[in-house]
């Protein structure tokens, strides 16, 4: 079914037109680009060459996951916030790609943790005593989906816990 076109000024008056034109549980798509001409497709199939990687894509992530549930538990409460899962799966994609997976445990995982957690201890009666990088790890666990904060945080994992020194630019 196709709705009369409309412009949405804000995140309420989305919320109102849908409330008004949708049925309960309808799926409901609006275009979100100014353009009638633009193609309504997923970004990856806008570059045809990009398809043919999507597979390749989705087996290395697959293989990636089944690395990560060897070392994880269910409901695992080193998984307890989204940054770190993220984290966790560029570690893991990492150390497949240079051959270290092996020294990936869960024991080094949970040690980092403790580590982490002692450090803000630390922190709270004197910040001088603390580990300014494990400082700006947990700060920037407040931006999972940032580029920069994630290659930071592994950088300063890959340091610390595998003793591992890559440059930021080579993560």
């Amino acid at each position: 079914m196709r709705y009369k076109d409309r412009t949405i000024r804000s995140v309420a008056e989305m919320l109102r037109a849908l409330k008004q034109q949708a049925k309960p549980k309808q799926l409901i798509w609006f275009r979100g680009h100014s353009r009638r001409d633009w193609k309504l497709v997923p970004g990856l199939a806008r570059v045809p060459k990009n398809l043919k990687a999507e597979n390749a894509l989705i087996k290395q992530a697959q293989e990636n996951v089944a690395r990560m549930a060897k070392i994880f538990t269910t409901k695992d409460s080193l998984l307890r916030q989204v940054g770190i899962v993220n984290l966790y799966y560029h570690l893991f994609r990492l150390a497949h790609d240079e051959g270290w997976t092996h020294a990936i445990t869960r024991k080094r995982l949970a040690d980092f943790d403790k580590l982490r957690e002692g450090n803000r201890r630390k922190a709270e009666l004197n910040v001088g005593d603390a580990d300014c990088d494990l400082l700006e790890f947990d700060r920037y666990a407040q931006s999972p989906n940032d580029g920069y904060a994630i290659k930071f945080r592994l950088a300063i994992l890959l340091r610390t816990v595998f003793k591992k020194k890559i440059s930021m630019e080579n993560l």
